[in-house]
């Protein structure tokens, strides 16, 4: 075999090109992915890459000199009536072309997929897009700087550089150029997109795969016909640089757009799960589990809150100051999103600590203002109502910061606004410092239901911008037989939904029903022997002065005999605490105590012999269970709690009867 006709000189500057483009790829790729294997491991399987292409090349550029050297030899004649052999060798050089155009690119991937350890969509869109950003320095820029450097090879049409070393040297230069630009401007985006979930590239993968193969497949179709830097004719160097540079530019606008967006949705993302995470923060920390107090059936309370956006800027809250002082909050930051939530659970949490120490309501909201108006250097506010009720007497204080008027609904009555033409109203916590919020005091009665709601729902607008209003609120709940809070915030929230239907909302719709169901009084004593008379004449004293006759109540002191002298006995506690009250013609009494925890109701359903002698036992239990309509027992906040009631009517002599 003669390997005289091959053109060594030309193979061994492709060559020494392709390793400065290979060298580029590992520099780039090492910028834009990350390498989890050693630099010594990585190395090596980029020089083993660079071989394989470059000894791959070599073979190629062998065998077309020799299908050249053959079809020279074949003569023009042979060839002229073989017009098949001619189109098909034809269609060879041009793949031969192309297919040597993409060993930069096929140095990219290949080093790309075997060097890195990112998924496979990463490491492929990364490796080809890097792969064509060095087709395209090579094949335009570096070729057009040779220009200036190009002289005409003597008997030809073709230009070429008369010093290899200039070549290297622009081309180096070139790489560098390329390498600055793409670090400072295209680097970032595209790790970025990188960081984006991975399912989310793969429709974006086959975008540079398929713009490498339409650049290989214009610039070979060009080089076929003459079209290149390479030949003297001026004119196909013009057509040369212009529909290159259309393409480049096509593509760079393409990838820019592909960029952009992919980071905006990333962005999006990672938007999206902040606000579920604050979504789902802002949910822990609003009383959600209802009832709320299943032991207290003294009053009866439900909330509710529809967010505009993934996250809100309202919030409500009911606590116990202490055991006879409830309160209930309701608020509306000014704004949404992430910021208005981060305000509202300040807000929240100073009005919460400040009212649970005890303070009255003015005061509470006069330390929530100081404190929310330090720096508040995003002049955010908070609209908010307060009212503690005092269950003893069912007096309630209130104060409002410039917050919608609740409703309030009395026995036999109308609903009524607690608006600023009867009660005294002030502006918002943190807008202003040292601010004087009044405090307003009404009497409640059992029976009564107060409705507290944001903006959302009086500002709910329909199709046409029509707002809900304070006069259809106050009509829906006017015609709303329902006392229940439950119901009577679902009465509501299906009359605007019926009102908005598809109509986009922009603000919370938040709401919050109270109704005081009895008035009650707490005792809270040692456990020991010397108070069982205490209790006995609290409890005494209580249904005495509500009316109740002697036989009534001499039933019900008995009971509380039994049950606090087994508290006595077996419980292990220190303190405890009695509570009666009354719900309409309901009889409680509520005893609760900190000892070991026993479930008295389990041990009445076994058999006589197998009960626990602990607590209440035997005839005991059995009498207070006759005595009793209703029984339940829960163990809260490492206390026994033991509920008991009676109906007033059903009380008759053979009730004692055991």
């Amino acid at each position: 075999m003669d390997f005289s006709m091959v053109n060594w000189d030309t193979l061994i500057v492709r060559s020494v090109e392709l390793l400065l483009n290979g060298l580029w790829c590992m520099s780039v790729l090492n910028l834009t992915l990350n390498v989890k294997t050693t630099k010594s491991k990585a190395l090596l399987k980029w020089l083993v890459i660079l071989g394989g292409i470059i000894a791959f090349y070599a073979a190629a550029n062998i065998g077309m000199s020799f299908l050249t050297y053959t079809l020279a030899n074949m003569g023009e004649q042979f060839l002229s009536r073989h017009f098949l052999l001619v189109l098909g060798v034809t269609a060879f050089y041009f793949l031969y072309n192309m297919l040597a155009m993409l060993l930069p690119i096929l140095i990219s991937f290949f080093g790309g997929m075997a060097v890195y350890k990112e998924s496979f969509n990463i490491k492929a869109f990364a490796s080809v897009f890097i792969g064509l950003c060095v087709f395209i320095t090579y094949n335009y820029v570096y070729h057009l700087a040779c220009i200036p450097f190009m002289e005409t090879i003597e008997g030809t049409s073709d230009r070429a550089l008369q010093s290899h070393w200039v070549g290297y040297l622009i081309l180096a230069l070139s790489l560098g150029a390329a390498y600055i630009i793409y670090r400072k401007k295209v680097c970032v985006p595209l790790k970025k997109l990188i960081e984006t979930p991975d399912g989310r590239l793969d429709r974006f993968v086959k975008i540079p795969i398929i713009s490498c193969l339409a650049l290989a497949l214009m610039i070979s179709a060009m080089y076929t016909y003459g079209i290149s830097p390479f030949t003297t004719n001026f004119q196909f160097i013009l057509v040369y640089i212009a529909v290159f540079g259309c393409l480049v530019l096509a593509y760079g606008m393409l990838y820019w757009t592909i960029f952009r967006g992919i980071s905006l949705s990333a962005q999006t993302m990672k938007n999206k799960a902040e606000l579920d995470v604050a979504n789902q923060l802002q949910a822990s920390i609003l009383p959600r589990s209802f009832p709320a107090f299943p032991d207290r059936k003294e009053f009866d309370v439900f909330a509710s809150m529809k967010a505009a956006k993934e996250i809100g800027g309202d919030f409500y809250d009911f606590f116990f100051v202490d055991r006879d002082h409830f309160a209930v909050v309701i608020a509306d930051v000014s704004g949404k999103g992430i910021p208005a939530a981060l305000f509202m659970m300040s807000a929240r949490t100073l009005i919460k600590n400040a009212a649970g120490t005890g303070k009255s309501p003015e005061n509470t909201f006069i330390e929530a203002n100081h404190r929310l108006c330090e720096n508040n250097e995003t002049g955010m506010f908070v609209t908010a109502w307060l009212g503690v009720v005092e269950l003893s007497t069912g007096t309630l204080s209130f104060v409002s910061a410039g917050h919608n008027p609740p409703l309030l609904k009395q026995q036999g009555k109308e609903y009524i606004y607690l608006d600023h033409k009867t009660y005294k109203r002030s502006i918002m916590l943190g807008l202003r410092d040292n601010i004087q919020y009044k405090t307003n005091i009404i009497q409640l009665s059992p029976g009564d239901t107060l409705f507290l709601y944001t903006d959302g729902i009086t500002e709910a607008n329909d199709a046409d911008q029509s707002l809900y209003g304070e006069a259809r609120l106050k009509s829906v709940l006017d015609h709303c037989p329902e006392t229940d809070p439950v119901k009577i915030l679902g009465r509501v929230e299906e009359q605007v939904g019926a009102f908005v239907q598809d109509a986009e909302q922009f603000d919370d719709m938040t709401m919050l029903g109270f109704r005081l169901n009895a008035l009650s009084q707490t005792l809270e004593t040692d456990v020991t022997p010397e108070q069982t008379e205490v209790v006995s004449d609290f409890v005494e004293h209580f249904f005495r002065t509500k009316g109740f006759e002697d036989k009534t109540i001499y039933r019900l002191l008995i009971v509380t005999d039994e049950i606090f002298s087994n508290i006595v006995k077996y419980s292990h506690a220190g303190k405890a605490a009695i509570r009666c009250a009354i719900n309409k013609n309901e009889m409680i009494l509520v005893f609760e105590d900190d000892g070991v925890p026993f479930n008295p109701l389990d041990n009445l359903e076994k058999e006589p012999e197998k009960r626990d002698p602990r607590r209440i036992g035997g005839n005991g239990l059995i009498i207070v269970k006759k005595t009793m309509d209703f029984m339940a027992y829960a163990y809260q906040n490492d206390k026994n709690v033991l509920t008991i009631s009676k109906t007033i009517e059903k009380i008759t002599t053979t009730d004692l009867k055991t």
